[in-house]
């Protein structure tokens, strides 16, 4: 078992359509992700939304927000980290190569990058495609992949 690489990732996540998010084209709603809802303290929390949690949620919580594979939780909830380093370049529309980029090192510090958005994250950054960086010891989820064999 290991982390996927992005492209892995957004694939579970996307599927073979594109999809803007894990469940298709159609906007969030709290029946299908968590999210930084009007009941948390955050400045860009979506006023008027609610869903059942104010902090993370049990995995299996949202069945309606569930990729073409069946995967759980892959926009909003938490945040999970990829085997790929952060790059601020990123190609547009589906990524292609399987393989993990090298890490990358800016002012001695190594940056990785997640992908989801989580229970902290507004509703812009809980698209299938969205990504954001983080150092290591950042409190971040993760899912794993496992080689056909």
């Amino acid at each position: 078992l290991r982390l996927p690489s992005e492209p892995e990732w957004e694939y579970a996540a996307r599927g073979t359509d594109g999809r803007l998010y894990p469940w298709g084209d159609e906007g969030p709603s709290g029946e299908r992700l968590n999210l930084a809802d009007g009941g948390t303290v955050f400045e860009w929390r979506e006023e008027g939304w609610r869903d059942p949690y104010p902090f993370t949620a049990p995995v299996d919580s949202f069945p309606q927000g569930a990729s073409p594979f069946g995967c759980l939780n892959m926009a909003g909830n938490v945040a999970e980290w990829v085997a790929d380093a952060w790059f601020d370049t990123h190609p547009v529309g589906p990524l292609r190569d399987p393989l993990p980029r090298p890490a990358e090192t800016r002012d001695g510090q190594t940056y990785w990058t997640y992908k989801g958005g989580s229970w902290k994250s507004p509703r812009r950054l809980c698209h299938a495609f969205s990504r954001g960086t983080w150092t290591p010891g950042e409190t971040v989820g993760f899912r794993v992949a496992r080689d056909a064999n």
